[in-house]
């Protein structure tokens, strides 16, 4: 009976895990290379910027939006040429980011630092467009902007904590059934000769007993600790996919990187 349990509990272990592997297998995420590139040219954006090289900052937005467009990098733009104090040009990528974003949340606030740019232009002033090999004009940004991988954190900790959740269900198993195995024969022994051979009392079954019991409690636990486990690398998966496809974060004062793609 012990070893038919033993079978059905290992049984179950390893239909969980391979529960487990094929639901990570199911919700990996799946970048695309223009998403990927876009990826890098943003993360090298906000660097140029957060170390006031605004110049390059917006080579590196644009090339991003060539890549792969999204109103935000009009804004990053924006907020690049403010720095350089191209009130007209970071006016026209303002409208830009308005004409591209008609749902956002801060397009009265944007419509506002438009106009108050624009204040900034005397009527025949003619704006220069920012040379590219040209010295950076360094200054400290207001705010810095938010790491878009700092959305990772959670698929990691999520995944730090399956590996933890699996290595005590793995645990639990293996000490479990090192029990559970210790008492198999011991068992035998007693059922089929000393008990035979005279009565036997509660005493010559107890440390058997407890060692069986504790070994099942273990097992109870490896099991379930093997389903929380499964439930934290889908959890994981998930969280991956959500930060691939909406790495864009909002960041107060500073640049703007909102929305998705």
């Amino acid at each position: 009976m012990i070893a038919g349990m033993k079978r059905a509990v290992l049984s179950i272990a390893l239909l969980l895990v391979a529960l487990g592997q094929l639901a990570a297998a199911q919700e990996q995420p799946d970048v695309d290379p223009d998403t990927a590139a876009a990826r890098r040219h943003f993360k090298s954006g906000l660097e140029l910027y957060n170390n006031g090289r605004y110049i390059d900052a917006i080579h590196e937005f644009a090339q991003a939006n060539l890549i792969k467009a999204a109103p935000a990098f009009d804004y990053n733009i924006a907020r690049c040429l403010e720095r350089l104090e191209k009130w007209e040009d970071a006016a026209v990528a303002y409208e830009k980011y308005i004409q591209g974003s008609p749902g956002a949340k801060d397009l009265e606030d944007t419509r506002q630092r438009v106009a108050v740019l624009r204040s900034r232009v005397p009527a025949k002033s003619t704006q220069v467009e920012p040379p590219h090999n040209d010295v950076n004009k360094t200054a400290t940004p207001e705010s810095p902007s938010t790491d878009p991988q700092e959305g990772d954190k959670g698929p990691g900790r999520l995944r730090l904590g399956a590996w933890a959740v699996g290595g005590l269900a793995l645990v639990s198993l293996v000490v479990g059934t090192a029990l559970v195995a210790s008492v198999s024969s011991p068992y035998d022994t007693l059922s089929t000769t000393t008990c035979v051979q005279r009565q036997c009392s509660s005493a010559d079954w107890s440390d058997l007993q407890t060692r069986a019991n504790i070994g099942y409690a273990l097992w109870g636990v490896g099991v379930v600790a093997l389903a929380a486990d499964v439930v934290l690398w889908v959890m994981a998966t998930r969280s991956a996919r959500a930060a691939t496809h909406a790495w864009l974060v909002p960041a107060q004062g500073g640049l703007f990187a909102g929305g998705t793609f």
